[in-house]
């Protein structure tokens, strides 16, 4: 079997575990919010190819098919978007694609507050060269599924055993790093007071890739104690632990692990959150994060290069939303450095986004947009060190209950230390969407 089909086969199998357990809950369990989109847009970049010099224009028309579902109850808990689109570059500088993507997280309560089922299902584009430039060429499709059972035995009415196990595979379409993960999760929960919980946890995983020739394979055993405070308006989590990592033919791996998030609802409008982490992982690892984070929060996480490589990342994340009667406002600032193990590689990225949004009679609406991110790596001969900048504004307009037109002006820059490897881009979109959101109020796809 090819591997094109192989590949094919493995998100039609994905799609069916997610459609057999939506199908098969009881009707009130499927009541859930639906909304559904279809879109047009025309792109314009006068320099698609994002190259120092010899700059070419194009035209792109794009057909989008989106689709998504909320549900909180009993029974379950949903969060799914998919999409689909299709890209034609009228003046073939790259080829015709078709571009799918999938946000799926599910908990299925079999027996509510004893025994669920957990499916997750992130379907994307990666980068094949990280430090590459963002073109069609530089892009791959990748999938990550997950998922597995979590079982509560309750001891006492402060104190529980909780297990869990998980199955997760990353797919890539180019990049050679195909694995297979097996994961064993056990804590003992300790419910010090009505705000306060305890717990000690220790999770075991086996990852094994399909090509072992440019991989290897390892063994991770992960024991930490987290403390979880909920009082007032404030959520804090720690975590603090260690880490061992068994891998074949080299040194085992032995570090800490910590973990800190705090989030504080400023106001029923506006809501602060601070994360910070350092501890082993790896690319796969990272990729079911990213997929968590984009779904849940509309926030990517900056991605590490396409190595097996074990690496300690250290990051740090802090952001604020605030919503007005008339916009939305979001900020955010990261910071983030992997130190590869079984090379001297390291990486480091920092910058920060702000998004502050404007709304008109209810149904007009403009934002401006900013983003900076300066990117080090010392993987490459000389040292690898640019910054990229975008900017631009946003407009839509509302014209009947489910028909709305948008427009994007915008301008990418990069600056390298290499004045041949920067360039400047400029780009319109012009967008028309149809979206039936009676049940949401509003799409969960953008």
């Amino acid at each position: 079997m090819s591997p094109c089909l192989i590949s094919t086969c493995s998100r039609l199998g994905h799609a069916v575990v997610i459609l057999v357990i939506t199908a098969n809950l009881p009707p009130t369990a499927r009541a859930a919010d639906i909304a559904g989109s279809v879109g047009y847009q025309m792109e314009y970049s006068d320099n698609i190819r994002l190259a120092p010099n010899n700059e070419e224009e194009e035209w792109t028309n794009v057909l989008t098919v989106g689709a998504s579902l909320l549900e909180n109850s009993a029974s379950l808990d949903a969060k799914i978007q998919a999409q689909a689109s299709y890209r034609d570059y009228r003046d073939d500088i790259y080829s015709d694609e078709s571009v799918f993507g999938l946000g799926a997280n599910i908990l299925w309560k079999i027996s509510p507050d004893r025994f669920s089922w957990v499916v997750e299902d992130y379907l994307t584009q990666t980068s094949v060269l990280s430090l590459g430039v963002d073109t069609p060429a530089n892009r791959q499709k990748f999938n990550v599924f997950s998922t597995g059972p979590d079982l509560k035995a309750q001891l006492s009415p402060v104190q529980s055993l909780q297990f869990g196990a998980r199955y997760t595979r990353n797919t890539y379409e180019t990049t050679d790093l195909d694995n297979t993960r097996h994961t064993g999760e056990l804590s003992w929960v300790h419910r010090a007071s009505p705000v306060t919980t305890l717990s000690l946890n220790y999770n075991a995983q086996t990852v094994r890739y399909d090509d072992t020739a440019v991989n290897t394979d390892f063994d991770r055993q992960d024991t930490f104690l987290q403390i979880e405070n909920r009082l007032s308006r404030n959520i804090l989590v720690l975590s603090a632990g260690t880490t061992s990592i068994q891998q074949d033919f080299v040194p085992d791996e032995e570090g800490s692990l910590g973990r800190f998030s705090w989030t504080r609802i400023v106001s029923p409008v506006s809501t602060f959150n601070l994360s910070v982490a350092s501890e082993l992982s790896d690319v796969g690892r990272q990729a079911l994060a990213a997929g968590q984070a984009a779904l849940d929060t509309q926030q990517n996480i900056p991605a590490a290069s396409n190595t097996s490589d074990i690496f300690r990342n250290k990051s740090a994340i802090v952001s604020f939303n605030h919503t007005r009667a008339y916009g939305r406002d979001s900020i955010s600032l990261f910071k983030t450095k992997d130190e590869y193990k079984l090379s001297p590689v390291e990486e480091q990225r920092k910058g920060g986004n702000i998004d502050i949004g404007f709304e008109y009679a209810g149904t007009r609406a403009t934002s401006v947009f900013a983003r900076r991110t300066t990117t080090e790596s010392n993987s490459t001969t000389p040292v690898t060190e640019y910054k990229d900048v975008n900017y631009g504004l946003r407009f839509s307009d509302r014209f009947a209950r489910y028909f709305t037109v948008g427009l994007e002006l915008g301008r990418n820059k990069r600056e390298n230390v290499d004045v041949l490897l920067g360039y400047t881009e400029r780009h319109a979109i012009l967008t028309f969407t149809y979206a039936d959101t009676r049940n949401t109020g509003t799409s969960l796809l953008r």
